[in-house]
């Protein structure tokens, strides 16, 4: 455990949280709350929200924090396809796709700087930079970021594409910036939407709580468009294709939500089911991977569809 003790002597009021963001840099507000053991302000229980006044006395107690790394680990992969540009990943559920205070390894992003290294016919510009430190670009000097053109949740599994190179990297990040990807994702959702086939057209912002929410109105957040059609219906259940237009953090779990029909097993938006995990995966990315090189890659459906299929088939019987 690591200790923080100081008096607050600033002259105006502030909240607690906002002063060790100050104390504990880098660390976010999030990061601090998450590695808390207690607080005492005066010797007394606080809360982050506490608002500390001059000469309050401050005693912050709190975890070790692991460092990210992006060094290499011998973790299983499913790749899909790979040439001297990019290396196309069918990413596992539960795999984090790049370190970070919460997850400092065990990420994609480790998986894939051992396979650059020991597994690939293919030895590309990025084995050299893992493996001799070499310089980045001051536009991409992330090394625990390194070939992450997009993301998908911990908890969704299906389609990545990563660069090997640092102008592929620029490249598909400028693809994807620019809404020139084409993204399919197949999802079971509990009941049945009353429109087969509709294009959800949202905003999407946090709530008070941290949730993500949509909202009609288009001046409260960010812009979100998605379209889903129904491919087959069960009794209790549904089985849907999303195209999404735009790239917004849980963007079609939050869709989902907002058309009253939550991806099953969804224990954030939904309800969570002791049987069932997140039922979203990332089918089909269809791209340019560079100038002229046009690229559709898919990742078949995952056993947990197969057995939520069978289960609904077995509960309720095909409608």
């Amino acid at each position: 455990m690591n200790q923080l003790n100081f008096t607050f002597d600033e002259k105006l009021s502030s909240r607690l949280d906002k002063i060790l963001a100050k104390h504990l840099k880098p660390l976010t507000r999030s990061q601090i709350k998450m590695l808390c053991s207690s607080i005492l302000v005066n010797g007394k229980i606080a809360k982050m929200s506490t608002k500390l006044k001059n000469g309050d006395r401050v005693l912050f107690v709190y975890k070790d924090l692991e460092i990210p790394t992006n060094e290499g680990q011998a973790i299983p992969l499913d790749v899909i396809y790979e040439d001297e540009d990019v290396i196309v990943i069918d990413k596992r559920q539960g795999m984090v796709v790049h370190p970070s205070s919460t997850t400092p390894k065990g990420t994609l992003v480790n998986a894939l700087n051992y396979y650059r290294l020991k597994s690939s016919p293919i030895k590309d510009e990025f084995s050299s930079v893992i493996s001799q430190n070499a310089p980045l670009p001051a536009s991409m000097n992330d090394l625990l970021r390194l070939g992450i053109v997009h993301r998908l949740d911990k908890d969704t599994s299906g389609v990545i594409v990563t660069a090997r190179n640092i102008k592929t990297q620029e490249f598909l990040k400028n693809e994807f910036k620019k809404h020139l990807v084409k993204k399919t994702y197949i999802a079971i959702l509990e009941g049945v939407p009353k429109d087969r086939e509709k294009v959800i057209k949202t905003s999407i912002f946090r709530n008070k709580n941290g949730k993500f929410i949509a909202s009609s109105n288009l001046k409260k957040g960010r812009l979100a468009v998605s379209k889903y059609k129904v491919l087959k219906i069960y009794r209790g259940f549904s089985l849907v294709k999303f195209r999404i237009f735009t790239g917004r953090t849980h963007q079609i779990r939050v869709h989902a939500k907002y058309i009253c029909h939550p991806v099953l097993g969804d224990a954030i938006y939904g309800k969570p089911l002791k049987d069932f995990s997140l039922a979203l995966h990332s089918y089909k990315i269809e791209l340019d991977i560079a100038e002229n090189k046009h690229k559709i890659f898919k990742a078949k459906l995952p056993l947990r569809f197969k057995k939520a299929f069978l289960a609904c088939k077995k509960e309720y019987g095909r409608k």
